[in-house]
């Protein structure tokens, strides 16, 4: 398959030669192991919760890459790999260890929520993912959600599923500040959050107008780097959320 990766994505570090095969699985391998056996001989806390989680990404993340498996080749099972580790396993199972340790209720709405909004953010990601090599995977026959459907159709409905799911995050967090008995300082906090959650989603929609315009042409080199871009963009706004979601839940 690095045959194939070097015509259809030759910037990634194995297939431009930045990383030998042999590194990669020995990296990937070490990080496994200080991720799990540390917490499971040594860890002086609750343990189950935190090597579940650990254990299931990995897990689902071999299977989703690694041979004999690899459930990429299969558009819904990629994307279920995707949303359940980065929507749910993570953050339920995080936040099920945090609970554990400290004797807190384990479920509350509020991480329910924060899974759901990880969780939709996760289909987007997940469907968005190929866009950028749309023009390989055809060449490829490879039957991504992009090639069966169309680059212009996953663009359109992925942003649109980000903006309103942003767009929802604000308005909740408006309503929010209202909340009887908040303190001032809670009630800033959730509309800086608000703020950022709706000028987001604007920004979502607006800079994505231009690659729609493109789309006709997707099988361009132009077409695929501004995409890819895109894309990277994404996950900056992903992992921000991490950073604002104490902000938005703080006294639920």
């Amino acid at each position: 398959k690095i045959n194939t990766k070097k015509k259809k994505k030759p910037y990634l570090p194995i297939p431009a030669g930045y990383l030998s095969e042999k590194v990669a699985w020995i990296s990937v391998l070490a990080a496994l192991v200080l991720g799990t056996v540390p917490i499971a001989l040594w860890y002086p806390y609750a343990k189950l919760p935190l090597l579940a989680t650990t254990i299931g990404s990995a897990l689902l993340g071999t299977a989703y890459s690694a041979p004999p498996v690899r459930l990429k080749r299969f558009p819904l099972l990629a994307a279920f790999c995707i949303i359940v580790v980065r929507g749910t396993l993570i953050n339920l199972g995080f936040y099920a260890h945090a609970a554990s340790v400290i004797g807190a209720e384990l479920f509350p709405l509020r991480s329910c929520l924060a899974a759901t909004y990880f969780a939709l953010f996760g289909v987007v990601i997940a469907t968005m993912k190929d866009v950028p090599d749309v023009k390989g995977d055809r060449l490829f026959q490879v039957r991504t959600f992009s090639v069966r459907i169309g680059a212009r159709r996953i663009l359109e409905g992925s942003t649109w599923t980000l903006a309103a799911t942003l767009a929802l995050t604000g308005c909740a967090c408006i309503w929010g500040v209202w909340s009887e008995g908040l303190p001032l300082a809670l009630r800033v906090c959730r509309g800086l959050v608000a703020a950022a959650a709706l000028s987001t989603a604007v920004y979502v929609r607006r800079s994505c107008v231009g690659l729609l315009e493109r789309a006709g042409d997707e099988d361009s080199e132009t077409f695929s780097k501004e995409v890819f871009a895109y894309y990277m963009g994404l996950w900056k706004i992903f992992y921000a959320s991490y950073i604002l979601l104490p902000l938005a839940i703080l006294g639920c």
